[in-house]
């Protein structure tokens, strides 16, 4: 038991430690079909992109922090790079490796880990028929009227937290609220 607390007092610790990521919110950029070869199962995901990507000092000294001037979706970025520098301390794989420079073959990647970000919708163990493929893509093709997309566009999903699942159990970590403060004030 105790490393699994070590693990999650690792993640709150990353998570708290120098400038905080304060709560945010995503919407969807598109909606499309993944096939994972490591499952062999089919997703339909949502492209997400934060809406409110700070511009305080905050986000500032995150990306200083990480080496990065400009990143797309700079609050999912800079918590999966927390995350993953825990997971990888106690041994385990890295979340979206392959986007953030490199294939699990070694190989260099071109897509950039914050257009990585997505929420699974819905899965399936069978591929999409193309048909299907064709559908969902129609849904956010540009330069058609799409309510559906209008719809989608228009939403907003709030990310107040991290959930941490480990065995069964699953712990949510909350983010601060933009402009507080945090323990005591400071």
């Amino acid at each position: 038991m105790g490393n699994k607390d070590d693990f999650l007092d690792a993640v709150r610790a990353a998570l708290a430690r120098g400038p905080g990521i304060p709560a945010f919110s995503l919407r969807p950029t598109g909606l499309e079909w993944h096939r994972t070869a490591e499952s062999a199962r089919s997703f339909l995901v949502l492209r997400v992109e934060s809406v409110t990507t700070t511009t305080t000092t905050t986000m500032r000294e995150a990306d200083a922090e990480e080496g990065a001037a400009k990143r797309k979706n700079r609050e999912l970025t800079q918590l999966l790079r927390r995350c993953n520098g825990v997971v990888q301390s106690f041994g385990q794989p890295a979340l979206y490796a392959f986007a953030d420079g490199g294939g699990d073959d070694g190989s260099k990647s071109t897509m950039d880990v914050g257009d990585a970000f997505h929420i699974s919708v819905a899965w399936s163990f069978e591929p999409p028929t193309p048909e299907l493929v064709n559908l969902t893509r129609q849904v956010f093709e540009s330069g058609k009227k799409s309510s559906y997309r209008d719809a989608m566009q228009d939403m907003q999903i709030r990310v107040d937290g991290v959930k941490a699942k480990i065995g069964n159990a699953v712990t949510h970590i909350a983010l601060p609220e933009a402009g507080t403060k945090g323990l005591f004030g400071l």
